[in-house]
């Protein structure tokens, strides 16, 4: 508010060319400070419209996405419950050391996970 107040004044003296009296200055002032509130709810409103319709945009998108086909179930009777083949595991760091390739495969068996 102190900022506008500085700028609305010195461009009604430069520009107007007309002298800033203390009933200007002090309406003024109040003016901007009934503004105050209105300008920052549409502000925030905007920001508001802006980001509902990013998420329409994504829903809308995943929405059209075809169906998947069922998935792949595995039969009951297999013990098997996560397989790797052939994995990369990385962590974000530059490709050195802390970055782990195997040509092994793994298989992860007889899991028991309660809630």
């Amino acid at each position: 508010p102190a900022f506008l107040c500085l700028i609305s004044f010195t461009l009604y003296t430069w520009l107007g060319q007309n002298t800033l009296d203390a009933a200007t200055a002090f309406s003024s002032m109040s003016l901007f400070s009934f503004l105050r509130f209105p300008l920052d709810q549409f502000l925030k409103s905007t920001l508001f419209i802006a980001d509902t319709s990013v998420s329409f945009r994504r829903l809308e998108n995943f929405l059209a996405l075809d169906e998947r086909d069922s998935l792949t179930r595995l039969p009951k009777s297999s013990a098997m419950v996560l397989q790797l083949e052939k994995g990369h595991f990385d962590w974000g760091f530059e490709k050195d050391d802390s970055a782990i390739e195997t040509e092994r495969s793994g298989m992860l068996t007889d899991v028991n996970l309660t809630a």
